[in-house]
């Protein structure tokens, strides 16, 4: 507690965060920065160990759902001729993998281990924007829950950043993830001619046959 004084002469108290506080000053500050009690609290919790909790639990559910699907993939390219997922629902699988191994996994678990640690290494309370990042975690969830919901639904993205196959034939897929597409229809000029491009023409128009 530190005092200072105001214009008109009268001392004006106000908190000071330091190893210096008194007892009722660090109170008075973890009530501030702790979690509120009940289900509701645990809902808006923005203590940044809990929110990367969050972030590390299901993160790795998503890894798991990724991984089921990497399987189906390789049962069906297990031996020739398989009949065990169709055309677009390998596609579906193949573009859905991708997407959560890279954005419902790698990314948000690396944020996950800095939300946890970086405040401890330097001494903070929390993150700099403890609601933004409370807010993260849940736009995230409802992102990946939206993305895996649509593929039960049999309308998951089936082309994309991720699937190459489908790109060979310039886009087949009917539900396009990303914009790997526009890229992809910019830089064709520069790599058009050639005895590459001609074979890819002439898949295509094998394909399409």
């Amino acid at each position: 507690m530190s005092e200072r004084h105001s214009p008109s002469g009268r001392s004006i108290e106000h908190l000071v965060d330091s190893p210096a506080a008194g007892p009722d000053i660090l109170e008075a500050l973890a009530r501030t920065w702790s979690d509120p009690p009940g289900w509701l609290g645990r809902l808006s919790a923005i203590n940044h160990k809990t929110v990367a909790r969050r972030f590390v639990i299901t993160t790795f559910v998503f890894f798991l759902l990724a991984g089921l699907l990497a399987l189906a993939m390789r049962l069906q390219l297990a031996r020739p001729g398989n009949r065990l997922v169709g055309p677009e629902l390998y596609d579906q699988l193949f573009t859905i993998h991708g997407t959560t191994m890279m954005f419902l996994f790698a990314v948000p678990v690396m944020q996950a281990v800095a939300g946890w640690l970086v405040p401890l290494m330097i001494g903070a309370r929390s993150v700099a924007f403890p609601r933004m990042n409370a807010y993260a975690y849940w736009v995230f969830l409802f992102g990946g829950a939206t993305l895996y919901v649509a593929f039960l639904l049999g309308a998951g993205p089936d082309a994309g950043w991720f699937t190459r196959r489908t790109r060979l034939f310039d886009g087949q897929g009917r539900r396009h993830l990303g914009a790997d597409d526009h890229l992809h229809r910019t830089l064709r000029p520069a790599r058009s001619g050639g005895a590459h491009h001609h074979n890819l023409q002439d898949a295509r128009a094998g394909h399409v046959a």
